[in-house]
């Protein structure tokens, strides 16, 4: 029976570099919902080594990987090796269909032509259904004009070559449906809120019970990630901030997780804005590094989390990891509009919509939601919690999923 599905993500598939946690993530939530479905999926992952004259046979090993069995293969991401690491990807596949026969479908993470083009061949060669997931764009300011176009190829390719794609905005949905042949689902950012719900619903009973508590009545927003990812302004937040009246700056808190002072300095002194931290010295909190676990058990005893984005193409295309995970933390967000944010986000009701990542349209929300909060923030929080629960949470995905895998691609 050809009940098992092949996923490959071209990186660290375990997640411990930092950089590959919200991609690997989303790959081993999609992989859950899929195994809801009755397939069987199995991981690669890719080690990135210096030498491109690759050993094969000990060039992969088999692992687990939070219990989905797992191919770890090395690669060479240097930029010579475009042809060369598409040729070693397809005499992988072949090693690992040989000991997975049952293998039906393959799934491909991401747009790299070096291994779309590996990965179709391969499909064709073998009579295998060939699906895509495809959650960005690009962005030109931040990839350098050369990276960003090759992107856009890859993406045209997998659109016109691949015969399914899971996509995770309205926007892409409606870019991959333009080719007829090409079968889309849409999921956005999804997460298995089981493991965490228990003791948020504790969370927020524990803290309704303390509506009129004199306790620590500051208003913490968070950000959990780099500063330097130019995807979030969080920079714009700071500097927010740091405009407020001292009245208003008082009652605030900011936890920022995953970033340095050091690497926020230099975020503002790029922006001009450098003299901005000198007066936020008793707002900011630096929290530095926690592993995911630790960090779910930190945000959702806060009260808003910081997303902001430029109303560009990239923004609209992808959907931001932290939003969906925010919510099912029972964490409002404090957000502007991009991607699909406006189909889940109720202004003072679930979060704080901002009009624009500007730095103006900041302190105009700031200056609002600090005016008229009110401690503990239970009724917003619990609110979040229930909207994360509808549409955030993987299970509620498993019906469109199997109806996807199931549907027959008549080429």
């Amino acid at each position: 029976m050809n009940n098992k599905i092949l996923f490959f993500y071209p990186g660290d598939i375990a997640g411990k570099n930092v950089e590959h946690v919200a991609a690997s993530g989303r790959v081993k939530n999609l992989s859950r919902i899929i195994e809801k479905t009755g397939y069987e999926v199995i991981l690669i992952g890719t080690e990135d080594v210096s030498d491109p004259k690759i050993n094969i046979e000990s060039g992969i090993t088999e692992t687990k990987v939070e219990n989905f069995k797992t191919y770890i293969i090395k690669v060479n991401n240097d930029k010579n090796s475009f042809f060369s690491d598409g040729k070693i990807l397809y005499k992988y596949l072949e090693r690992i269909y040989r000991e997975n026969p049952e293998i039906s479908k393959i799934i491909f993470y991401g747009t790299t032509l070096r291994f779309s083009r590996s990965i179709n061949k391969f499909c064709k060669n073998n009579h295998l259904e060939s699906i895509s997931s495809v959650n960005e764009w690009g962005n030109i300011n931040t990839q350098g004009r050369l990276n960003f176009y090759l992107q856009k190829l890859g993406i045209s390719y997998v659109r016109r070559n691949f015969d399914k794609t899971i996509v995770i905005s309205t926007l892409m949905e409606s870019y991959f449906n333009k080719n007829k042949n090409n079968i889309t689902v849409r999921v956005p950012s999804v997460f298995d809120v089981s493991k965490y719900s228990q003791a948020v619903e504790k969370y927020l009973e524990d803290i309704r019970k303390q509506k009129d508590s004199e306790a620590d009545k500051f208003i913490k927003f968070t950000y959990a990630g780099s500063i330097k990812n130019q995807k979030d302004y969080t920079a714009n937040f700071i500097i927010a901030l740091s405009r407020l009246n001292s009245n208003l700056l008082e009652k605030c808190k900011f936890y920022i997780y995953g970033s340095t002072k050091e690497s926020l300095q230099k975020a503002l002194e790029e922006l001009g804005e450098e003299k901005s931290i000198d007066k936020l010295a008793d707002v900011l909190v630096f929290k530095g590094f926690y592993p995911h676990e630790e960090l779910i058990s930190e945000l959702y005893k806060l009260d808003f989390m910081v997303l902001l984005r430029p109303d560009l193409p990239y923004a609209n295309a992808g959907f931001p990891t932290k939003f969906g995970e925010s919510l099912t933390l029972g964490l409002p967000v404090f957000a502007n509009i991009t991607s699909d944010l406006d189909l889940f986000m109720k202004d003072g009701i679930n979060s704080i919509v901002v009009e624009s990542e500007k730095v103006s349209d900041i302190v105009t929300s700031l200056e609002d939601i600090i005016s008229k909060f009110e401690y503990p923030n239970y009724e917003m929080k619990i609110n979040a919690f229930d909207t994360g629960k509808k549409f955030f949470d993987l299970n509620n995905y498993v019906e469109s999923m199997a109806l996807f895998l199931g549907k027959s691609n008549e080429k």
